[in-house]
């Protein structure tokens, strides 16, 4: 059985942390929450089963920019919405993407959904990929069966995010230019 390390919050508000096994992520942080404190990260320890089952290789390199998920979202809503089923859907999508690391963890969330997991577990299993307002979002979507609309939010929000960023990048470089010509 696959190690896990979890980091918790107990009831005094305290971090905790410890490892535990733990067939997969979701049984190790139903584990944790037994044991009366709140899970705020459960990470397959490296080295072991899960650390390599979930992150099959190839998948740990690379980058994922918000650009990237921005389009994979609103190209996932479109689809769901035309009403293509959503192994399809996956396929269409890993075959179409350009960066490496999101193809292979979309493959590797296709080959999680093929299994029988929820797409919000699937997706879960990438913090650094899918943020956890994604993931969480994704979840509701899926129980009130609104998944295109939400996911049409999401890749609204995350354009709307990424105008914020360069708005700050491009407020940020003039001042660093005078910085960097008042030195010389």
């Amino acid at each position: 059985m696959p190690l896990y390390t979890y980091y918790a919050l107990d009831k005094k508000g305290k971090t905790i942390t410890g490892q535990i096994n733990a067939d997969d992520r979701q049984a190790a942080m139903q584990q944790v929450r037994a044991m009366g404190v709140f899970p705020t990260d459960v990470k397959p320890q490296s080295g072991s089963r899960a650390s390599s089952a979930a992150h099959p290789s190839g998948i740990t390199s690379g980058r994922v920019r918000m650009s990237d998920l921005t389009v994979f979202s609103r190209q996932l809503a479109n689809l769901v919405r035309g009403g293509l089923p959503l192994m399809r859907t996956f396929s269409a999508l890993t075959e179409h993407t350009e960066n490496p690391r999101l193809r292979a963890v979309l493959g590797h969330v296709q080959q999680e959904i093929r299994g029988g997991k929820a797409l919000w577990e699937a997706l879960d299993e990438y913090p650094s990929v899918f943020p956890r307002l994604y993931v969480s979002m994704v979840k509701a979507g899926e129980a009130s069966g609104q998944l295109s609309q939400v996911l049409q939010w999401l890749a609204g929000y995350l354009e709307v995010e990424q105008a914020r960023k360069n708005q700050i990048r491009s407020a940020l470089a003039y001042p660093a230019l005078l910085l960097t010509v008042g030195t010389v």
